[in-house]
């Protein structure tokens, strides 16, 4: 299979690389219980865990608990009269809001019932806020209300300023660190403004909550952010001087003509912080494993290569001009003691071609102003490295450790998204074959189900909560490539997971083997069912689920997240009737498919530990999920892509393939039926003969089905003899183009084979 790979600079990195960054002792610990072959036991990881910043000390400049720290004001292209920016004393009273809808709609607090059930959105262990002072004062914008009182149609431009100047004169940048919660509606932007003078009269703004970027239309975003000034900008330095702070919120006036629209919903405000920025810093955007990535990846294989991508943002005073990605692959031997140290062996490096990470500022038109501002232009820069592969032939765990280095750095920037994986053995309860996996194989109980679905309404395709995954036809599936490989492999059949407490007896399911077809010229044509040597599609006998296969009840204690490892919880092994052999450079995607309606849910991988997933940037990571009822030709249908990880949380589905040596291979002797089956023109167009001679006499029938299994045509051809050669005529003329199979059935016995209608 030919694939265009990014060119990549192969370089060795110095041993001892993982001493200078460290790994963290938490995860390392975690992963070892969960995802080691040789350890097997429940982790316990307590709920509700507070992090804290661990980068230095702050400052604060204004909590909203002394007046005299802030100022709330209006610029002049204020329009709207008697709103702006307001103070919260405390919350052991009625939220002071102008209007009551946010009390209700938001907080669930009224003027009976003060304390009520409300202040959720404050709760500091559902967000994980730094260090959160609510309760002594907050500054907030009601914005809702303006649009419940029918005053949208102004101009929104106010802001509040902190009267304490920051003193910068020993700091080289200023990090600006607040808690925050929004939700957005439209066209607003929320800017941070410094000024060297008090009265503001020259200064710049950094834009942040940026529509399209950060967040969009009806989007909420809570919790402690952090902001860096930019040095070096024209109107305003943000280092060696004293500096003055304010954060402004603004939204235009509706156009003409339009049917008045909110300007937002609201904006909570509180304990801005500050601290001097670094010269040398690196920000990780995102990160994402786009081919190669397996928790278990069996000995007898090589896999695809590994492809990584991180976008980062410098935010320090200097760029870099030789930025890099590395990868950094680790052979982990287990301390047998507690007290002993775990040894880790580098085992490969790669690096990404060198890219410059620049820290500047543009200057932009301000609508709202009517005059040009500088604002941060922070280049987002991907980065990509790839490995040769990942390491196979020995069994054991490894380790892939990330890190962003350039010729500037002292130490390079260890990137927190640690992945673990396993060399595995043949597996006894796979009848010696081997799991291959892109899962870590482990049940977090708060991670624990796998639900993904679409509707059809009209011409529009919604996500649903809908049960289409217990609906018959739902099917899910997951890619997976070898390189190449050791010796003669065959794929033997799929292994599932159920889900936590989400599934039911008597749900009928199939294990399917699909692949990507490189010749397709459409991409309904993409996905096809890979066929074994009778030309028939490899699958399993349908599974009807048992009570003894379910994963209920496990997860009991509730002060912990329990964490499940194979041992605690139940697979499912679903053997194909035939064995195929591997292809090696061939795209194949397990699958199950639901043959009835029913309950069942697949588990998912917990997507807060490094994983590698399934990824969504390239044919052969992409996860496929077919949904029943929607359009052939929709997106979400075989042919299409699966690009929207967001909607199932990054969780990946613990479906895997099972693989071994022709040992392990299972085949079903075909009955032949028939000395000779044959159907032609293949393709045909309007017309195909089908053409057989029977090996006995029998009652006879034809059935044709398309790709899902669907009878097309159903044809009775009674009584008739051995040895004599018969034809059958088939109208394909209102068939649609593509893949059938037509089924001779002789009292009971079966022979399939396929043929392409094209027109």
């Amino acid at each position: 299979m030919k694939r265009t790979l990014l060119a990549l600079a192969l370089m060795l990195a110095t041993t001892g690389l993982f001493a200078q960054v460290g790994m963290q002792k938490l995860d390392i610990q975690m992963q070892k219980k969960a995802v080691s072959q040789m350890e097997r036991q429940t982790v316990k990881v307590k709920k509700n865990v507070n992090r804290t910043a661990k980068d230095g000390d702050r400052t604060l400049l204004c909590d909203f608990s002394t007046a005299t720290d802030y100022t709330f004001g209006t610029n002049a292209a204020h329009t709207v009269a008697g709103w702006g920016w307001n103070l919260q004393a405390d919350t052991n009273s009625y939220f002071g809001l102008q209007g009551d809808y946010l009390n209700y709609w938001l907080l669930g607090v009224s003027d009976e019932n003060p304390a009520g059930d409300g202040w959720w959105i404050f709760n500091t262990e559902r967000y994980g806020y730094e260090n959160p002072t609510w309760d002594n004062g907050f500054a907030y914008l009601d914005l809702l209300t303006i649009w419940q009182q029918g005053l949208q149609t102004g101009v929104m431009d106010a802001y509040v300023q902190f009267n304490q100047p920051i003193d910068a004169t020993e700091l080289s940048g200023i990090d600006i660190y607040f808690n925050s919660a929004i939700q957005r509606f439209n066209s607003e932007r929320y800017f941070i403004e410094w000024s060297n003078t008090p009265d503001f009269t020259t200064y710049d703004s950094l834009e942040f909550y940026v529509r399209g970027l950060e967040i969009n239309s009806n989007e909420a975003a809570i919790g402690a952010k952090r902001l860096t000034l930019p040095k070096n900008t024209p109107n305003a330095s943000s280092a060696g001087s004293l500096v003055y702070l304010r954060f402004r919120y603004t939204s235009p006036a509706n156009e003409p003509g339009e049917d008045g629209q909110p300007h937002s919903y609201f904006w909570f405000l509180d304990d801005v912080n500050y601290q001097g920025s670094p010269e040398h810093r690196v920000d990780i955007v995102k990160s994402q494993y786009n081919l190669g990535g397996y928790h278990n990846l069996p000995a007898v294989v090589t896999p695809d290569t590994l492809i990584y991508a991180v976008d980062v943002e410098n935010t320090g005073g200097t760029d870099y001009n030789d930025a890099v990605l590395q990868n950094t692959i680790y052979s982990i031997q287990f301390a047998e003691t507690e007290d002993g140290e775990d040894t880790y062996t580098q085992v490969d490096v790669n690096l990404s071609a060198g890219d410059t990470l620049r820290n500047t500022t543009v200057s932009v038109a301000d609508e709202v102003n009517g005059s040009d501002t500088i604002y941060a232009a922070r280049r987002n820069v991907t980065l990509m490295a790839a490995s040769t592969h990942l390491p196979s032939g020995t069994p054991g765990t490894y380790a892939v450790a990330s890190f962003v280095n350039a010729s500037a750095m002292e130490n390079p920037i260890a990137l927190d998204d640690t992945v673990y994986f396993n060399v595995v053995e043949p597996s006894a309860d796979l009848n010696g074959s081997y799991r291959w996996s892109r899962d870590r194989n482990v049940l977090i109980e708060s991670w624990g189900n796998f639900k993904y679905g679409f509707m059809q309404s009209g011409a529009d395709t919604y996500l649903t909560d809908e049960a289409a995954w217990n609906r018959t036809g739902y099917e899910v599936c997951i890619p997976f490539t070898a390189d190449n490989t050791d010796r003669d492999i065959y794929i033997n059949g799929v292994e599932v997971v159920p889900a936590l407490d989400s599934c039911a007896p008597g749900a009928q399911f199939i294990g399917k083997l699909r692949k990507i077809n490189w010749e397709a010229e459409s991409l309904d044509a993409l996905v096809v069912e890979v066929m074994d040597a009778w030309d028939v599609p490899v699958e399993s006998e349908v599974y009807t689920l048992q009570s003894s296969d379910l994963n209920n009840g496990l997860c009991t204690d509730p002060d912990y997240l329990d964490v499940l490892t194979p041992d605690e919880f139940r697979s499912i092994y679903l053997p194909f009737k035939n064995s195929v052999e591997l292809v090696p450079g061939e795209t194949y995607y397990a699958c199950y498919r639901m043959v009835s309606n029913g309950r069942f849910m697949i588990a998912a991988d917990d997507p807060r530990v490094g994983t590698f997933g399934p990824g969504t940037n390239y044919y052969q990571s992409l996860m496929l999920i077919f949904t029943p009822g929607l359009p052939a030709s929709a997106n979400y249908a075989w042919g299409g892509r699966f690009y929207f990880p967001e909607y199932c949380d990054g969780k990946t589905p613990l479906i895997h393939m099972v693989i071994g040596d022709a040992s392990t291979r299972s085949l079903s002797e075909e009955i032949a039926v028939a000395s000779s089956l044959n159907a032609y023109p293949n393709p045909a167009t309007d017309n195909a003969t089908i053409s057989y001679s029977l090996n006995k006499s029998g009652n006879v029938s034809i059935v044709i089905t398309d790709l899902m299994g669907r009878v097309v045509m159903n044809m009775e051809e009674g009584n008739q003899n051995a040895g004599v050669n018969y034809t059958v005529n088939v109208n394909t003329a209102n068939l649609a183009n593509g893949t059938y199979f037509y089924t001779l059935n002789v009292n009971g016995e079966k022979q399939t084979k396929k043929f392409v209608v094209s027109k």
